[in-house]
């Protein structure tokens, strides 16, 4: 599936990976973790006046590496899950991890903060070239 940030406009290029996020933006939710530093960034969620004027004046001076959203769609929440190669989910605390979840099942790597019900769905890919097919994805502390 051709994620919907990459049909529109965000260059395709194999060697960098396209981070999607899906939450409100906000302080619980880990919204200060978006930086600048990310190659290619999809953001998707409802957001507070700061971020939404965050966005709307960063989205047009990184037109080649952001793409953001306001509102929540459950059908485009999907498709940039299953277009993204990760999905960054750093929320401070949380209660389930669906968003985790549903990577999983598309094949997108989650990329978590250890909290909540997220450090009980996802488990760290180890390194370790004996237990290569451990993991689900990425755990940070």
């Amino acid at each position: 599936m051709i994620s919907p940030a990459r049909s529109k406009g965000l260059p395709r290029l194999p060697e960098c990976p396209l981070i999607g996020f899906i939450a409100r933006l906000d302080f619980q939710k880990g919204v200060d973790i978006l930086s600048y530093e990310c190659k290619f960034k999809v953001v998707l969620g409802c957001w507070e006046k700061e971020h939404e004027e965050w966005i709307a004046y960063a989205e047009p001076s990184l037109k080649e590496r952001l793409r953001g959203r306001g509102g929540f769609s459950s059908p485009i929440s999907h498709r940039i899950i299953a277009g993204c190669d990760i999905l960054l989910i750093p929320s401070r605390f949380e209660p389930c991890g669906s968003n985790s979840m549903r990577s999983m099942r598309y094949g997108t790597i989650p990329v978590v903060h250890a909290t909540g019900g997220i450090q009980d769905s996802v488990k760290n890919f180890n390194i370790d070239l004996e237990s290569r097919d451990e993991g689900t994805g990425y755990v940070y502390m």
